[in-house]
């Protein structure tokens, strides 16, 4: 058989079905979060009014729109000839900002009740439980990026670690008392950087065909 001709059957073979889009996928890990922190822990109990506080704002809106360019990013080392450079500047950005309001924190408040906070029982609590979801939530992402058989293997996953685990702190959020940035940096940021590098170190060989 010529070439000309193999290359024409392969070009009218039925393609494969395209999987779950990513985003969606970051959505149900959000909901299921939510659904479980609702049914087991609870919603906070000052929600009606700290919804309309800056600081939950900030909060919630850090969140999510680090999980929308955690997906955006996942999407592009997933299918290399995607390109997201406003995700990537938008997620530096993100974490500068965080970090600048972390240090405001300390500055503008007593310093002792900053960090009596942080390394409260509602701190550990925040960073294991956020930990353990994003742990199983990788495992789900890892089956769904593996269907786009990426290339670049390390980064993918590094970003399904920070995708699965912003989705974790999302779903968490709405139960966790604590809105100022310097528990936000601390609490969150903690096990979003340990499922990051677990990621990239553990997941290239199951992301491998």
């Amino acid at each position: 058989m010529k070439s000309e001709d193999l290359i024409t059957i392969l070009a009218q073979a039925p393609r494969a079905s395209p999987p779950i889009p990513l985003a969606a996928g970051a959505m149900v890990l959000v909901v299921g979060a939510a659904l479980l922190i609702t049914s087991t822990l609870g919603i906070r109990p000052d929600i009606a009014t700290a919804i309309t506080t800056p600081h939950l704002i900030f909060k919630m809106g850090f969140l999510a729109t680090l999980l929308a360019c955690a997906v955006a990013l996942t999407r592009q080392a997933a299918k290399p000839a995607g390109r997201a450079p406003v995700a990537i500047a938008i997620y530096y950005s993100l974490w500068a900002v965080l970090a600048i309001a972390a240090v405001a924190d300390f500055i503008v408040n007593p310093a002792d009740a900053v960090a009596s906070g942080i390394l409260s029982r509602t701190g550990a609590f925040c960073v294991g439980f956020v930990f353990l979801y994003g742990l199983v939530a990788m495992g789900a992402m890892t089956c769904l990026v593996r269907q786009y058989a990426p290339t670049d293997l390390p980064a993918a996953g590094r970003l399904i670690g920070l995708t699965a685990a912003a989705a974790g702190a999302l779903g968490y959020a709405i139960h966790c008392p604590m809105d100022n940035a310097a528990y936000i940096l601390f609490a969150y940021g903690t096990p979003m950087l340990a499922l990051t590098l677990l990621g990239r170190w553990v997941l290239p060989r199951f992301l491998a065909w």
